[in-house]
C-alpha cells in the first residue's frame, strides 16, 4: 500500500506534465517547460484537459496530503528510519 501511494499516485503528476508539454510540442514544434508559454499557446480538447486536470488533482491531492487520501501518512515518521523522515515532507 506504501508503495502505491508514495510512488504510484504521484507519478501521475509526471505523466500530465510531460503529456501537457509534448501536446505543446506537436503545435508549435517548441519544447518548454514554461507554464506561461504553455497557458499562452494551449488549446486542449474537453476531455484532453479532463484527463490532465485528473492527474494533476491526483497527485496534488495525495502529496498536500488531503484527507483520507494519505492513509499511510500517520504511521510513516515513526515507522522510517531516519533519513527517509527527513525526506517526508517534500
Amino acid at each position: 500500500m506504501l508503495l502505491w501511494w508514495g510512488l504510484t499516485v504521484p507519478s501521475f503528476l509526471f505523466v500530465a506534465i510531460v503529456t501537457l508539454v509534448f501536446l505543446e510540442a506537436r503545435t508549435t514544434h517548441h519544447v518548454t517547460f514554461d507554464l506561461q508559454q504553455l497557458s499562452d499557446h494551449m488549446t486542449l480538447a474537453p476531455a484532453t484537459a479532463r484527463w490532465l486536470f485528473l492527474g494533476f488533482a491526483a497527485a496534488f491531492a495525495v502529496k498536500v496530503p488531503l484527507f483520507p487520501l494519505p492513509p499511510w501518512l500517520p504511521d510513516a515518521p515513526t515507522a522510517a528510519p531516519t533519513r527517509a523522515s527527513v525526506r517526508l515532507p517534500g
